[in-house]
This record gives structure tokens, C-alpha cells and sequence, in this order.
């Protein structure tokens, strides 16, 4: 084979390596999950009309979609969703079952665990996850603003997440939700 030969194939064969990589980058972000897009495609959906099958369902990509998310992303996303069409949609059954979905791995032992602090303890905890989620936490992210649910953070303070969690409806989980992992993301870091 002549030299030259040689050349043009093993340029044809790296420029097919390169264009094979970059279309590859290009899929992977297009199907990497952004604030954005999961809130965009809660907008595009409505569960009125849809047979039970459906709407669960479109429940369920709402919660694979949002467990992809990053911790700060996800918590915008939750605050989003509370006052969102589709969630104001869901049954109280269907919301039960979207929170099981969604929950991280290890709240509930961490749940547990805090539980067992003291009052005062669970009160700084809570205080902290709350400076954080409205503040950024001091570090390069914005702030995420929410509701805070002060009734429900006092309660959990003085008589633990559990307690509160087993009594509370799927709304009221789920509103608390943000807070719940943004709890269990610092007592992480406390480790």
C-alpha cells in the first residue's frame, strides 16, 4: 500500500472516531435530565382523562426523571412541583406512591437517627436546612425559594420527623421533602 494511501484511510478512520464520539456527547446531553426540561415536561402534562394505567404511569417518568437530578436541582424542583398543575392533579393514593418513588436511599434510618437527637439539636439541624435552601448555603448555588412549612418544622423539631411523617398527609410529605434531604445531605457532611 503506498504511503499516502495509509494516510487518507487512518484520517477517514480518526475523523469517524471523532464524529462517533461527538454524536455520543450529543446524546448523552440531550437525554441528561436539567431543572428545566423536567419542568417543561410537567407543564406538557395534564392526568385528566387518563385511564389509571396512564396516569400512573406518567408518575412514575416524573420520578425517574426527578431522581436523575442533583440534589440542588431536585430541590428546585420539588418547590416547583408543589404548585404545579400535575401534582395538584394526583390523588391522594397516586401521591403516596409517587413519594415512595422518589424517596432517597437512607432518609428513612436517617429519619430515624434524628429522631433520636435532642429537640435543640433537631431545631439547629432544621434551622440550617432551611439558611441553606433560602440562602444557597454560602456556596456558588442560588438560593431556592419555597414555602417554608413553620408549623410542621417546629413540630418535627420538638417531636421528631417520624412522629410527624406518620401522621402527615402525601401533600405534606411531599412539601417537606426538600427539607427532609436537604437534612439528611448535612448530617452527611457532619459525619
Amino acid at each position: 500500500m503506498k504511503p499516502r494511501r495509509v494516510w487518507l484511510i487512518a484520517g477517514a478512520l480518526l475523523a469517524g472516531v471523532w464524529c462517533t464520539v461527538g454524536m455520543a456527547i450529543l446524546l448523552v446531553r440531550a437525554h441528561t435530565p436539567t431543572p428545566e426540561k423536567t419542568m417543561a415536561w410537567v407543564a406538557s402534562q395534564s392526568l385528566e382523562g387518563a385511564s389509571a394505567a396512564e396516569r400512573m404511569q406518567r408518575i412514575e417518568e416524573l420520578a425517574r426523571q426527578l431522581n436523575r437530578l442533583k440534589l440542588e436541582d431536585r430541590t428546585t424542583v420539588l418547590f416547583a412541583l408543589l404548585t404545579s398543575t400535575l401534582v395538584s392533579q394526583i390523588t391522594e393514593a397516586e401521591l403516596a406512591r409517587f413519594l415512595e418513588l422518589i424517596l432517597p436511599p437512607g432518609i428513612m434510618p436517617m429519619l430515624k437517627a434524628f429522631d433520636n437527637f435532642s429537640p435543640e439539636s433537631r431545631r439547629r439541624y432544621l434551622d440550617r436546612a432551611v439558611f441553606e435552601l433560602e440562602t444557597g448555603g454560602g456556596r456558588n448555588r442560588p438560593p431556592i425559594r419555597g414555602n417554608v412549612p413553620k408549623e410542621a418544622l417546629e413540630r418535627i423539631a420538638r417531636d421528631g420527623a417520624s412522629a410527624y411523617l406518620r401522621e402527615a398527609g402525601p401533600k405534606a410529605q411531599l412539601e417537606l421533602q426538600p427539607f427532609m434531604e436537604q437534612i439528611q445531605n448535612i448530617v452527611q457532611m457532619a459525619r
